[in-house]
């Protein structure tokens, strides 16, 4: 005869059953083995139904007889928690939110079971809460709703790929293996098309394999928001398409409005044509959908630095270096603020600070030589034209600056997109060669 159960709910979620009566978790119908704290913080997590929940509330639902516990217990419980999880593929279940909490992120099924239902027979009453969690995720800026849909009747091992190259391409770095392989496995998916368009954008120009990937993916899929975002971001990076890429970064936000991205890339569109105002609007709204994505923390900086608030810019950019250490722009970006704030000579040894070890001696020699003479030294190292005119133009030598940005639009120069309210440049702004060079990506000077 099968035991009898007691009233109460079980939660069902991408194979997964969690049973608080009889303290299990099981992954299709074999037992996960969790240590107690472990079951009883994904328990709170999960009854929380799709909100936010502070670290000192979950603390007290599962240490509920200790007055203190030590934040490093916590950490060490959420830590385990999510590595277990992340066995059956759930890497990105329980999302943290600097300094206000931890939200579950995926769509649970809750089942309640009457009194005397055997525990071998399904339940009786099926409630689906996962509308409500992404009502709350629209709400307190979680963005993550979508990807139980994409992870169904696929591979696990795909499925695995495309995430863990989702986590490497937030940090700009080594995602493209992971997308290759997803599409190895699931040659038709659609995400996965879309997602190494995403990663092949940041190449050199004219990047037709991004192309290719991200047509492909709207090939198969017409209606995914975040492909039209990534055709967006090509057609105004490679093609300097103003046009064209408004047309489909419009298509994006019709389809994919909680879509954090199509607010990040659509706001650089905008603060490129020097809609300075509407891009903050849109990369604020960018960082409420996805409070720690490193580019968006970054790129606030970068918005800061638009608008002449360079102390804000530092801060920012420090921030994202305690955040993301390894997000490959802060520190170029931190040292480009300091530009602004401090000058020339007091930022020099901030740009020491990222550079190769055998640039820096070189540099460090020619300083001596003067802090004109430094920059000139940097500005003729081998490099992106782009980089090379912001140099220039610190070394005193506006021609060869602008000799520098008309090199980087003849080889179509991945950041060129942004010259027109680049800060770096302001000084550049009332000469004729820079109008010129602005107007031959589509642009025009206010």
């Amino acid at each position: 005869m099968s035991p009898i159960r007691q009233v109460g709910m079980e939660y069902r979620f991408e194979g997964f059953r969690l049973a608080p009566e009889e303290s299990l978790l099981e992954h299709q119908g074999k037992p996960v083995r969790l240590p107690p704290k472990g079951f009883l913080l994904l328990l709170a997590l999960i009854e929380a139904r799709g909100k936010l929940v502070s670290k000192a509330e979950l603390t007290r639902q599962v240490w509920p007889d200790l007055e203190y516990v030590e934040p490093n217990t916590f950490d060490q419980t959420l830590f385990h928690l999510r590595k277990q999880l992340a066995e059956y593929g759930g890497s990105e279940y329980i999302l943290t939110i600097p300094r206000r909490g931890y939200k579950w992120t995926v769509e649970v099924e809750v089942f309640e079971t009457p009194a005397g239902q055997p525990a071998s027979q399904p339940a009786r009453r099926r409630l689906l809460w996962g509308g409500l969690a992404v009502a709350a995720a629209g709400a307190a800026g979680v963005a993550l709703f979508t990807r139980p849909r994409w992870r169904l009747h696929r591979n696990p091992a795909a499925v695995r790929a495309l995430e863990e190259g989702k986590r490497r391409w937030r940090l700009r770095g080594g995602a493209e293996l992971y997308f290759r392989e997803a599409l190895r496995l699931e040659p038709n998916w659609a995400e996965a098309h879309a997602a190494l368009a995403s990663d092949l954008a940041f190449g050199e120009p004219p990047a037709p394999e991004a192309f290719l990937a991200v047509e492909k993916a709207l090939a198969l899929a017409p209606d995914l928001g975040e492909a039209w975002a990534i055709l967006g971001f090509l057609r105004m990076v490679h093609r300097w398409d103003w046009t064209g890429a408004g047309q489909a970064f419009e298509r994006a936000l019709q389809l994919a409005p909680q879509l954090a991205t199509t607010h990040h890339w659509y706001s650089l569109y905008l603060r490129s044509m020097g809609r300075i105002q509407q891009a903050r609007t849109h990369l604020e709204e960018a960082a409420r959908l996805d409070p720690d994505a490193p580019a968006i923390l970054d790129d606030l900086g970068v918005q800061a630095m638009v608008e002449g608030r360079p102390i804000q810019a530092q801060s920012q950019f420090q921030y994202v270096g305690k955040r993301h250490s390894d997000f490959p722009f802060w520190k170029r970006n931190l040292w480009r603020s300091l530009v602004l704030l401090k000058g020339a000579e007091a930022s020099f040894p901030y740009f020491l600070d990222f550079v190769p070890p055998e640039q820096r001696k070189a540099l460090v020699e020619a300083r001596t030589k003067g802090i004109l003479a430094a920059w000139e030294c940097a500005a003729r190292e081998p490099g992106q034209p782009y980089g090379a005119a912001e140099l220039w133009l610190l070394a005193g030598r506006k021609d060869r600056a602008l000799d520098a940005l008309e090199e980087a639009v003849r080889r179509h120069n991945y950041m060129v997109f942004a010259v027109k309210t680049d800060p770096m440049f302001a000084a550049l702004r009332s000469e004729p060669r820079f109008h010129a060079i602005v107007k031959s990506i589509g642009l025009q000077m206010d």
